[in-house]
């Protein structure tokens, strides 16, 4: 039986007011640099303009959030939930910081206050119905051994899948590229994919890149292979254009081996969309079915799990929506399909220990 590794891989207030003119400008410049994700040059900028709105505030402290400074996100978070004008996400955010802390009881009162401002929310009322299980959650009940891998960078490491005897996965360390080009969301050498050898006790080593011709200048990967190691799914950027809002979307491609063994040309998965993000493919093993996870419209929330049909003629039946009970408002990502049918996948909307948290669902025998 083959083993499954998952990697997931994810001040004071003392604004004073300022009229408008130079304070103004900086603020839009903050702000510019808050949607295009440069999170520690909005930090920079918001910290310079000394604005007092809410919206500054808010954005000063999801970029402190963004770039890992979870100690700064509580404290402005802490404040700014107190202020008239504050939102039940306002809120849900603070109780999002407190779990990262592992402040676990603050974020219970939190995600209860949420769920009074919000009730319709499923969000809220999953935390609510399982408040106090962090606890139960943290317990180490011996069912894994997990084991931190040598080949590991400082950078991101996550989607491991087998590949003939080696582990391929995504990574944002270093590479050899000539030119390096950097992530605005955290300054981070873009994704690429790697492999590695994996030894008979499952250490890995000797990572490096897998191909050359495949890694581009922006994002590439995760990857997923049929069971026959015949077709590759790969997700990348869309390096054709950016989205009406200035966005450069994720999508996926099939790429199949010729008759020499060689990857053949990349074929546009149908469901690309410059207005829209389709990636984290997983394949069944039969085949005949795709996970993904995709923003497109139509979902439960931010980011939605789907399969859809691969037919016998290598053409795609409709989405499908794996509904509400794995589905959230928040972000449901990363699918894989188990040999067995046992789907796993990251999720911040489900209840949790805070972030992104790994899910299993049991397959379903009348499906």
């Amino acid at each position: 039986m083959k083993k499954l590794y998952i990697s997931v891989v994810f001040l004071s207030l003392g604004f004073l007011g300022f009229s408008q003119g130079e304070g103004s400008g900086k603020v839009k410049k903050a702000t510019a640099s808050f949607e295009n994700y440069s999170y520690d040059s909005a930090i920079e900028k918001y910290e310079k303009a000394q604005d007092g709105s809410l919206e500054s505030q808010r954005n000063l402290a999801a970029s402190y959030f963004k770039v890992g400074n979870t100690v700064k996100a509580e404290e402005l978070y802490s404040a700014l939930i107190t202020q008239e004008g504050a939102t039940a996400e306002d809120v849900l955010a603070y109780a999002s910081v407190l779990q990262e802390n592992k402040k676990y009881s603050e974020a219970d009162a939190m995600m209860t206050k949420f769920n009074t401002m919000s009730p319709a929310d499923s969000r809220g009322k999953g935390y609510v119905a399982a408040q106090g299980s962090a606890a139960q959650l943290m317990q180490d009940k011996g069912q894994f051994t997990v084991k931190h891998l040598d080949i590991n960078s400082e950078q991101e490491d996550f989607s491991p899948v087998y590949y003939e005897g080696k582990v391929l996965f995504a990574s944002s360390r270093e590479g050899v590229k000539s030119i390096f080009r950097r992530w605005n969301r955290n300054h981070l050498p873009f994704l690429d994919v790697y492999q590695a050898d994996r030894a008979d006790n499952n250490d890995l080593s000797n990572p490096e890149d897998f191909q050359r011709k495949l890694n581009k200048k922006y994002h590439e990967g995760p990857v997923c292979f049929n069971s026959e190691e015949t077709k590759m799914i790969l997700t990348r950027n869309n390096y054709k254009g950016k989205s009406e809002d200035g966005t450069i979307k994720l999508m996926m491609w099939t790429i199949e081996k010729d008759e020499e063994g060689k990857w053949g040309k990349a074929v546009a998965f149908p469901l690309n969309s410059p207005e829209y993000s389709v990636g984290h493919p997983s394949l069944s093993e039969d085949g005949k079915w795709l996970y993904f996870a995709s923003d497109m419209p139509g979902g439960l929330g931010g980011v939605d799990i789907y399969k859809i049909e691969i037919k016998a003629d290598s053409t795609y039946g409709d989405p499908i929506n794996l509904g509400d009970k794995i589905n959230t408002i928040g972000n449901d990502r990363f699918p894989f399909i188990s040999e067995d049918g046992h789907l796993f996948f990251a999720s911040d909307g489900h209840p949790g220990l805070g972030g992104m948290d790994l899910y299993e669902v049991l397959p379903n025998k009348e499906d």
